[in-house]
């Protein structure tokens, strides 16, 4: 009997977080030549924007856009869906350590690099109810 219910809240549970969760809305957008998968909320680590912290972007280089309703792929952007984000701030990325060296000649190469980067949070998706 113990058992019987406990599978029985296995499936239920199963259930509940497949179907009743629903889609999460997400657009995958391209920003300077890489393509991010942008949600509601999210926060993007992009190579560095010159806009100050707390400025607003509208990106318009939408590539995929995926709600309820079902997906849309553009050719090559959708015309009319723009993601709206926030710059939250910039900053370095972890240093990549790069080393050449010839052997048997005693020549070895060694540097770092740091990449900037600025974190965007996502707002909104706009012009999704103009394509349903």
């Amino acid at each position: 009997m113990a058992l019987d219910l406990f599978w029985f809240f296995v499936v239920y549970i199963f259930f509940h977080l497949l179907f009743e969760r629903g889609i999460d809305m997400y657009a995958l957008i391209e920003i300077k030549g890489k393509q991010y998968k942008a949600e509601k909320g999210g926060v993007l680590k992009v190579d560095l924007f010159e806009n100050d912290k707390g400025s607003s972007l509208e990106l318009e280089k939408v590539v995929l856009l995926s709600t309820d309703s079902g997906v849309r792929f553009g050719s090559p952007y959708i015309e009319g869906v723009k993601v709206r984000a926030v710059v939250e701030d910039h900053g370095r990325d972890k240093k990549i350590l790069g080393f050449k060296y010839k052997k048997r000649k005693n020549y070895r190469r060694s540097w770092g690099h740091r990449q900037w980067y600025t974190l965007l949070k996502v707002e909104d998706i706009a012009g999704v109810s103009e394509l349903s």
